[in-house]
């Protein structure tokens, strides 16, 4: 309720999500660990790590959780009811 700044909608993100950063959030709801992820798409822990701070903050969420509802919310995820190609 008291928080005025945080975005209201996709078109409202300052730096829009990369290519990278769009392929880990397409995993979050998997609940791959970030090892797994990081196997899954070659990439090293770290790299994985840097995408979900990225992600986090651009989207103004905490977490994993909050990031998966805001993205379905906005439209970038499949709704929990419907499967996505991992």
């Amino acid at each position: 309720m008291g928080r005025g700044n945080s975005p209201r909608g996709l078109e409202d993100l300052t730096t829009p999500l990369t290519g990278g950063e769009l392929r880990v959030l397409q995993r979050l709801p998997t609940m791959m660990t970030i090892s797994e992820i990081a196997a899954a798409m070659f990439i090293s822990f770290n790299t994985v790590e840097v995408r979900l701070k990225h992600l986090y903050e651009k989207l103004e969420v905490k977490n994993r959780r909050q990031a998966v509802h805001r993205a379905r919310h906005w439209g970038l995820l499949a709704d929990s009811g419907e499967e996505q190609d991992a």
